[in-house]
């Protein structure tokens, strides 16, 4: 075969691949075993069992649904058959090709045989069993797991787990028809012919019905959705097809040698991200971070389409992006060509963002064996070190031909950004302020953060005519408004961001072109172009329409007008994907399960749960995906958003014990420089990281707030306390203090003197508890705190409460709030925190 032959087969198998157990879908919505044995060519793909019972139906019911949804696939292929055949053989296999998508199969579920027969089990078993979130699983393999819902993704609110079973029988089954009767009409919407095309809309069709359908549902656990076991297997197919055609060794016994390394998981990722993003010195650094964080998410994607295009894969092998970051199943013998294609990426990566960017690629080598005895964890995890050592190699060959573009300065000393502050050839003024100098990067990061949000979807334009590709696009009349483009044209990747609904954008792009619809799934897949899902984790801080900006959200905070800095993530995450699955269970598929799970979370959810009116006009996310966040707002709202995140984080993954969500908070005036706010922040996250529970309980998941780390049970407490100091100490009818804020004040002191007394005695070393806690009751702090509570005037009510307060301070538990740390110990901090919300200066 000709190369462009090669790549088209390794894209025909691989589609094939991802349709295998499409029938599987079908079967359970029909759920009659009287059309079972009336299927046409049922012998030709189910199996008929020594004694003439037949079994595995599926697959008769994968070439029913290609044959009456897409039948332009059954005449791609060659004189060896075609995608319809090649799929739904996968358990009756007797070409090179159909051998290729079975041990697909087979590898992805790591099972010798693929997934058993669900028939035996009786249909009304299959339809009430439903999906069990992975991330549920994680502390106790176990345990009774929460479920997923039964109905098409959405990342407002559907991708949540649903109580521990399903509903009746007949609604299980209503249930299952309901899903499979809206995929078939989205799947009818995709316009046949082009087949990349199709591969991208598919995919995403797929993804957003079969999210929640099991890949098998007659072994336990049932934690991998059919979605994720049909991709993974694609990857696996596009990667052994091109293996073997590259060897021009195609042949059953080839595909079934399962010692030789015909695989490779790549990890790359984008380096230098946080200083990139907050080294921003101007007063429009709303805007510009905006712009910043959106860039570099297009960026990652541009990196992750150039691999593919380079060895012509499917998109089904990237198998993840996020964060920064990329995982990639590529074929084994792209290793050598991987480094210098990883080298020349990275070299422009960094010549187009003046050094501040780099991008690194580690690579580990799988065999068809690793795959099947789920050693998946340990390739990442190798994987990764070689990223890590990679780094220490950066640009060893191109420094050879390009060392004066690697080592001379980039841009006029006497001549820097007056927005991000580094060094350039040419300056203009900003659209917004002529008196306002910037380089070229920081112009387009304003106008590009002007856009996003505004943005309801992003048009991607690949290849080497993607600039030219992109103006023809803008210049249609058809456009209500005109995108704005953003280009990579070292990547040969063009993007425009568009303020029109996805629909309206496909209607006037062509097939080659893939509209990205923004945190959600499409509504549609007509049109001639591509679509496909994008959880970039964006949403719209505007008041009356117009977006705020920084002075805008500190406006609006209650008491001290200052901007809150939020910064969030996943606790001990490297942990958990290199051992927190149990043993024998780390398939690609569920790899892939667990990752894009997080995904859903920071890269969908967080972005609808911000636009709820809460939020709307008080929070700005500056980036939210992979596993991590940071947002910027009205600071008084920022540790009410990081507790409420930390909940719904929790619902998310089933309140599996062993994830934690860790936080920190800086409060800065609006115009404090944000590159200097943002390390505060991640300073204030880390205390949050090096937070210990005592008698060694769970270790993080906590929020550093005013300087302190609190676990979040902890957080509960204070938050209740400060609850009842703003009733106490905030403003009557007539904008009068209702107690004298000088108590206010003298509680903040009792809380600062119990905590010097208590330090002593921990100098001092292990003694009695008896001993300790007498010793710290005869402190300063106690009779500070008599005597406040005795000399207290004001409202009878709330001199009331104060004694209450000032006498449960020994407790651990105020207004049904309960933490493992006395009262006394949240004092100080509650009495701070009230203090901001309560003063206007």
């Amino acid at each position: 075969m000709e190369t462009t032959e090669k790549r088209q087969r390794v894209c025909e198998v691989s589609l094939a691949a991802l349709l295998h157990d499409v029938g599987k879908f079908a079967q359970r919505a029909e759920a009659d075993p009287e059309s079972y044995r009336s299927l046409p060519n049922l012998h030709e793909f189910a199996v008929t069992g020594e004694r003439g019972t037949v079994s595995h139906h599926h697959a008769a019911y994968t070439w029913q649904f290609i044959e009456e949804h897409l039948q332009w696939l059954m005449k791609v292929g060659g004189p060896e058959g075609n995608v319809a055949q090649w799929a739904a053989r996968h358990h009756k296999p007797s070409s090179v090709w159909d051998w290729i998508v079975a041990e697909a199969d087979r590898l992805s579920s790591g099972m010798e045989r693929g997934h058993p027969d669900e028939a035996a089990r009786g249909w009304a078993h299959v339809q009430l069993a439903r999906l069990v979130p992975l991330l549920a699983r994680i502390s106790d393999p176990d345990a009774t797991s929460p479920v997923l819902p039964m109905r098409q993704l959405s990342l407002s609110g559907s991708c949540f787990p649903a109580g521990t079973q399903a509903s009746t029988p007949e609604e299980a089954k209503a249930e299952y028809q309901e899903l499979f009767k809206r995929f078939c009409q989205a799947a009818d919407q995709i316009a046949p012919g082009h087949l990349e095309r199709f591969f991208e809309s598919f995919l995403s069709v797929y993804e957003s019905f079969a999210w929640c359908v099991p890949a098998a549902t007659n072994y336990e656990p049932r934690d991998v959705s059919l979605f994720e076991h049909s991709r993974a297997a694609s990857s696996i197919a596009a990667a052994l097809a091109f293996e073997l055609l590259a060897a021009a060794t195609p042949s059953e016994q080839s595909v079934r040698d399962r010692d030789k390394p015909r695989y490779l998981l790549a990890v790359a990722d984008l380096g230098g991200i946080q200083g990139f993003v907050y080294t921003i010195v101007s007063r429009y650094a709303a805007r510009s971070l905006r712009g910043r964080s959106l860039a570099l998410q297009l960026l990652a994607d541009a990196l992750g389409q150039r691999i593919l295009r380079e060895f012509g894969l499917p998109p089904t092998s990237l198998l993840y992006n996020g964060g920064g970051k990329l995982w990639l199943l590529l074929p084994a013998s792209c290793k050598h060509s991987l480094l210098g294609l990883a080298e020349e990426l990275d070299f422009a990566v960094s010549r187009r963002y003046a050094g501040r960017l780099s991008f690194t690629v580690g690579s580990a080598p799988l065999t068809g064996r690793d795959l099947m005895e789920k050693r998946i964890s340990t390739a990442w995890h190798n994987a990764s070190a070689d990223m890590a050592e990679q780094r220490h190699r950066r640009l060893a060959t191109t420094l050879r031909r390009h060392y004066r573009d690697v080592f001379e300065p980039f841009g006029n000393p006497s001549n820097p950004c007056q927005v991000c502050g580094q060094l350039a050839d040419n300056l203009d003024p900003l659209a917004e302020d002529e008196e306002v100098q910037a380089c070229h990067d920081c112009r387009e990061f304003a106008d590009l953060g002007r856009m996003v949000v505004r943005a309801r979807c992003v048009v991607r334009i690949s290849g080497g005519q993607a600039a030219q590709e992109a103006q023809r696009l803008k210049g249609r009349q058809t456009w209500d408004t005109q995108p704005y483009a953003y280009a990579f044209c070292d990547l040969q990747s063009v993007y425009l961001v568009a303020q029109d609904d996805a629909s309206t954008v496909a209607a006037n792009a062509m097939p080659e072109h893939v509209v990205l619809s923004l945190n959600e799934p499409p509504e549609s897949w007509q049109g001639e172009a591509g679509h496909s899902i994008w959880l970039a984790g964006l949403n719209r801080a505007t008041e009356e329409g117009e977006p705020l900006d920084f002075d805008g959200l500190a406006r609006r905070a209650q008491g001290i007008k200052r901007l809150g800095i939020l910064r969030m993530d996943v606790d001990s995450l490297g942990g958990i994907f290199q051992s927190g699955l149990p043993p024998g269970e780390a398939t690609l598929s569920r790899m892939g399960h667990l990752s894009r799970g997080l995904l859903y979370f920071f890269g969908g959810y967080v972005s609808h749960l911000l636009r709820q009116e809460e939020w709307r006009s008080r929070v700005q996310l500056i980036y939210s995906g992979g596993d991590d966040l940071f947002a910027v707002g009205s600071w008084d709202a920022m540790p009410k958003l990081g507790a409420e995140l930390r909940r719904q984080f929790g619902r998310f993954v089933g309140n599996d014990a062993k994830w934690g969500l860790s936080g920190g908070i800086e409060i800065v005036e609006a115009r404090f420089p944000i590159s200097v706010a943002a390390e505060f922040a991640r300073e204030a996250e880390q205390r949050a990281k090096d937070f210990r529970r005592a008698n060694g309980a769970k270790p993080k998941d906590a929020l550093c707030l005013l300087n302190e780390a609190f676990g979040w049970e902890q957080f509960e407490v204070l938050d209740a306390l400060r609850a009842s100091l703003v009733e106490m100490f905030g403003q009557d009818s007539g904008n009068h203090s209702r107690l004298s804020r000088a108590l206010l004040r003298r509680l903040y002191a009792i809380g600062q003197l119990y905590a010097q007394a208590q330090k002593p005695t921990r100098a001092a070393g292990p003694r009695p508890i008896t001993q300790l806690s007498a010793e710290v009751r005869r402190g300063k702090w106690t009779w500070q705190a008599a005597y406040t509570a005795a000399q207290a005037i004001g409202q009878p009510r709330l001199k009331q409460t104060l004694q209450r307060l000032l006498a449960s301070l020994a407790q651990k538990q105020w207004n049904g709030a309960t933490s493992n740390r006395p009262l006394i110990e949240l004092l100080g901090a509650a009495a701070r925190w009230t203090d901001l919300l309560t003063m206007e200066r």
